[in-house]
């Protein structure tokens, strides 16, 4: 399991137990569960969610017929990663925090740092900045105490993470960054290094440095098309729309914007949705079409208050410019028409 997920061999790891659970016979309830539980996890990264629900399910029933608490939490963790990729927030941090009591109880620190990660993103998703950074400063202390040179990528990468969203410290952002890029190279682990190129990159373009951040996030994009990642392709998709409309080539980013749309339809990941129709609208604007924009983010804000999910402040100052040109140019009361008649439109309904 280790090395089709280091490595990122998902498809070939996820057929292999699929196979395997097929022709099993007689095998120990433990074994299965513990088999159910990684397809659900590499089901999971391909985004293929009712497949890894169902495998999570079959194995939480095996886990808590063997009286397997730790296996328990195990399922526990991918069923609150299920909830993130839903954007259940409250959810998925009530399943983490159920594992992290089973994991203090039974004193595994490694998980209970995997765990702090998994709040970290919550705390991220809903931002709260501050109680990720706690988080993840953390599990850096701890990793550093105990000599864990690669365990430090992730809490890096992280806390990178949170300085570019809350945008504090771009330059420190960067830093963060790059360093656990340059470890998560030296792991092999493929998907980690796209993840961290695509922040890398985004970093870079807020402060300036259009051909590196350009480079960067099409390196990003090509790893996660090889691995058939689509939400992160999308999340790629939607960083080269913001710094397309940067460069003032709207066509390149309507395009880009199109095609993160089209991948997110067919996965339903509301977050990256709404942040895909909160770049279009600003690509819109100067196309000459402000209301069509006004009606994408209206009903943009609605599902962000649904689901609670601040839109990010890095990304705040450029649409607040958006919002108030598009206003200028409609006028109060046709401004408020376009929102309202966005308001009342769903993700579903929405065509770009």
């Amino acid at each position: 399991m280790r090395f089709w997920g280091y490595r990122v061999y998902v498809c070939e790891g996820l057929a292999f137990l699929e196979r395997a659970l097929s022709v099993s016979r007689n095998v120990a309830s433990v074994v299965r569960a513990q088999a159910l539980h990684d397809a659900g996890f590499l089901a999971l990264i391909q985004d293929d969610n009712a497949r890894a629900e169902a495998f999570l399910r079959e194995s939480q029933l095996l886990f808590r017929e063997g009286g397997d608490k730790a296996g328990m939490a195990n399922i526990l963790l991918l069923q609150g990663s299920l909830a993130m990729v839903k954007t259940s927030y409250k959810l998925a941090r009530r399943l983490f925090e159920e594992a992290l009591a089973i994991y203090i109880e039974q004193g595994d620190a490694q998980k209970i740092s995997g765990t702090r990660i998994f709040l970290a993103e919550v705390a991220i998703a809903q931002g709260d900045y501050s109680r990720a950074r706690i988080l993840m400063e953390e599990n850096l202390s701890s990793y550093k105490t105990s000599g864990e040179k690669y365990s430090t990528a992730l809490p890096l990468f992280f806390l990178a993470r949170i300085s570019f969203f809350a945008r504090d410290d771009l330059v420190k952002a960067q830093s963060l960054v790059e360093e656990s890029l340059d470890l998560f190279k030296e792991m092999g682990n493929r998907r980690f290094v796209a993840f961290a190129r695509n922040l890398l990159g985004q970093v870079l373009f807020m402060m300036g440095e259009i051909s590196r951040a350009h480079s960067t996030l099409e390196a990003s994009i090509g790893t996660f098309r090889v691995l058939k990642e689509r939400s992160a392709t999308a999340e790629v998709l939607i960083a080269l729309g913001r710094l397309a409309r940067l460069e003032n080539d709207y066509e390149a980013a309507q395009a880009s914007y199109q095609e993160s749309w089209d991948l997110l339809r067919t996965i339903g990941a509301k977050e990256l949705s709404i942040s895909c129709l909160e770049g279009y609208g600003e690509v819109l604007v100067p196309q000459g079409a402000p209301g069509k924009a006004v009606q994408l983010w209206a009903t943009a804000a609605t599902v962000r208050a649904e689901i609670m999910a601040p839109m990010p402040p890095v990304y705040r100052t450029s649409y607040i410019q958006a919002v108030t040109t598009a206003r200028q140019l409609l006028g109060d009361e046709a401004f408020r028409s376009a929102w309202a008649e966005g308001h009342k439109t769903s993700l579903e309904q929405v065509k770009l």
